[in-house]
Order: C-alpha cells, then structure tokens, then sequence
C-alpha cells in the first residue's frame, strides 16, 4: 500500500462522491448497466444505517476512494455489498482493508454470516472474497442473454 487509507461512517455529505465511485469502479470491470437504478446508493442512511447496517467510506488527502457496506439480512447474517474502490487506486490494498473493516463491524453487531455476491467477470473480487475465506454457495445467469454470472459466497464471522 503505497498511500494510508482513513476508513469512516458514511456521512450525508458523502452522497455525490459515493455515486460517482459507485460508477466508475463499475464501469472499469465492464459491469456497469446504464438506466438500471440504484435506490439504496440514494438512500444509504435508510437502506443500511436505520437497519442494523453500515456503509463506509475511505479517503485519501480527503478524497473517497473506497466504500462498503453492511445490508442486513436477518438477526445473524448481514450482506456485504456495494465493494468499490476508485480505478485509479486499484491493487493498492484499499479493497482488502475495507472488507477487514466490515468484518470486523460485523462482528461488533452481533452478525454470525456474512453473505454476498459479485459478477464472474470480477476476478479481482472473487480472489479478495476467496482470500478471505468466503465460500462459494451458487451462481446464476443474469442480463438478457445470460451475459452476466452472478456468484454467491458465504462466510461465518
């Protein structure tokens, strides 16, 4: 890691920059679907924070350069989701310390499993979850011509 990542709670002041992260970390793995709307990345406080969740984001020189979230599922089991890290700071090892951060937020909320999903297309994603010892438990075809495969994986905290 050549650059310290600062990892903090999402704040309201956060919501254009993490719309524009969320885009162009999609956009730069080919898995950005244009028109498809994102209602939660419009309401994080309600999507994640009111509901036993969490978002975060990591800076760098005061810049958002990585988010992730926690979206609850059930009393034991929380998904990890909305994974991004700005293309420009790609394989520094921001991705690595934000799922570490929402492990260990995990934790601290009582979870028991950790859930989540990424595109078969994002080989780097599936090496960071597999890394870290995330399970595959099943897959589907997505898109119109079953263009996108969608992967699950699981894992107790």
């Amino acid at each position: 890691m050549t650059e310290r990542l600062s990892i903090r709670r999402y704040d309201s002041d956060d919501q254009q920059r993490v719309r524009e992260l969320h885009e162009a970390a999609l956009r730069s793995v080919d898995s950005y679907v244009e028109g498809v709307p994102d209602p939660d990345i419009d309401d994080i406080a309600g999507t994640y924070l009111a509901d036993c969740g969490e978002f975060l984001v990591g800076e760098i020189d005061d810049r958002i350069v990585a988010m992730g979230a926690l979206r609850r599922e059930d009393e034991a089991t929380a998904e990890v989701t909305r994974m991004r890290v700005d293309p420009d700071y790609h394989r520094q090892g921001f991705g690595t310390a934000m799922l570490a951060a929402l492990e260990d937020r995990a934790a601290e909320l009582g979870y028991e499993t950790l859930a989540l999903d990424t595109l078969d297309r994002q080989t780097g994603a599936k090496r960071l979850y597999e890394s870290f010892g995330y399970e595959r438990t099943g897959r589907e075809q997505r898109g119109e011509n079953g263009e996108y495969v969608r992967l699950f994986y699981r894992k107790n905290v």
